[in-house]
């Protein structure tokens, strides 16, 4: 059992769109869950003890239909494992977050 740490972001087009992408997603982390044990109450972050890695659940996201990946962006750290961590998208100054996470 572990815990990981989940962080996206999604582009904005139209309402529905973005609504059908949000649902998409989160549907998606929230199978990697080991319910009740999930902390989700700030826009975009997700708090988990789950069976699963963090870079099984970010590649998870990362092949859904609904994610853009020259848009968007997924982070999964796992908090529980200093080495599983995975990110997926259009992220920017990703030599500064490898640096970070080395450094934890």
């Amino acid at each position: 059992m572990a815990v990981v740490a989940i962080s996206f972001t999604i582009a904005w087009d139209s309402s529905e769109d973005y609504s059908k992408r949000y649902s998409a997603i989160v549907s998606k982390i929230k199978s990697y869950s080991t319910a009740p044990n999930t902390w989700d109450h700030t826009t975009s972050f997700y708090l988990m003890e789950t069976n699963h890695s963090a870079t099984t659940i970010a590649a998870g996201v990362y092949t859904l239909s609904e994610f853009r990946s020259s848009k968007e962006e997924v982070l999964a750290i796992n908090l529980s494992n200093k080495t599983d961590h995975q990110y997926y998208g259009a992220l920017n100054d990703t030599a500064k977050l490898d640096r970070l996470l080395k450094a934890r």
